[in-house]
């Protein structure tokens, strides 16, 4: 196996959220009376949640608490439609059967991934979790991963990270550790070290 240790992003990484949170995004939109596409409210849900309200915002004047009640609605989203990205469960697995320790620093609140995590039975592939309460400093920031560097001892030739976002990649470049840019489109991202498109091209990669 190439690396030793993989620190994964979690939304649009591991699990298939943005339709979700778009969805959220729309309702509580809706609920301002504005009208908008949900394609629309991808391309700015995939920057971040953050971003995209506040543009929304700034967009229609909607008063603070936007984002709160967005966060209101998505979790009232059932995990069923919030699916792992298919292939997840088997490399995670193979890096786990073959001395590996996986660990994922995100955003979103403890609550929030490990109720997916639980749900999937994802849970039992990771060696540590940083979520929204640890209070690290945001991505592209490096502090999530240098603070998983620190506390496991992990060598950063033996370190890779792989995140769907340039925040995820720039944020790994920062930390002087290899970079895997994960788009289900096929877009490639020029600083990082590899882009892919799926589980497969990913599981060449590590191997």
């Amino acid at each position: 196996m190439k690396y030793k240790y993989y620190i994964w992003d979690f939304g649009g990484t591991l699990f298939n959220t943005y339709p979700g949170v778009a969805l959220s995004f729309q309702i509580a939109l809706k609920n301002k009376n504005i009208d908008e596409k949900i394609e629309n409210i991808i391309e700015y849900v995939k920057v971040s949640k953050n971003f995209a309200a506040q543009y929304f915002q700034n967009k229609y004047g909607i008063e603070d608490g936007f984002e709160e009640l967005v966060e209101k609605i998505e979790d009232e989203i059932p995990n069923s439609d919030r699916k792992p990205f298919a292939g997840s469960d088997k490399i995670l697995q193979y890096i786990k059967d073959n001395g590996g320790m996986n660990f994922i620093y995100t955003h979103r609140s403890s609550d929030s991934a490990f109720g997916l995590l639980d749900y999937y039975n994802y849970t039992k592939f990771f060696k540590d979790i940083v979520a929204k309460e640890d209070k690290l400093k945001r991505k592209p920031d490096p502090e999530g991963f240098l603070y998983f560097i620190s506390k496991f001892e992990l060598k950063k030739e033996e370190t890779l990270t792989i995140g769907d976002r340039a925040i995820d990649i720039i944020s790994g470049v920062n930390a002087g550790i290899d970079t895997v840019y994960f788009n289900p489109d096929g877009e490639i991202n020029k600083d990082a070290k590899w882009s892919v498109k799926n589980y497969e091209e990913l599981f060449k990669i590590i191997k």
